[in-house]
């Protein structure tokens, strides 16, 4: 998805954070939902999680810009 850098990233639903932090070289948050789903957030320049922190749908768990390998900093 296109997002310019600092562009906030927002939790799609109500859950808990089970990964925040580097994989691969880059940025990334994945939420577990109390349905067992998961979203994933990529390309991130920052975090605002922690790993086991509940968020709540809407809240901020990071912002776009992330660069890395195929990655220019304008996804998410």
């Amino acid at each position: 998805m296109a997002a310019p850098p600092g562009w906030f990233g927002r939790a799609t639903g109500a859950g808990t954070v089970v990964c925040a932090g580097a994989v691969a070289g880059g940025l990334h948050v994945v939420v577990r939902h109390a349905n067992g789903w998961r979203t994933s957030y990529s390309f991130l320049a920052t975090l605002h999680v922690r790993r086991d922190q509940a968020v709540a749908a809407g809240d901020i768990v990071g912002t776009a810009g992330g660069r890395g390998q195929n990655h220019d900093g304008s996804v998410l």
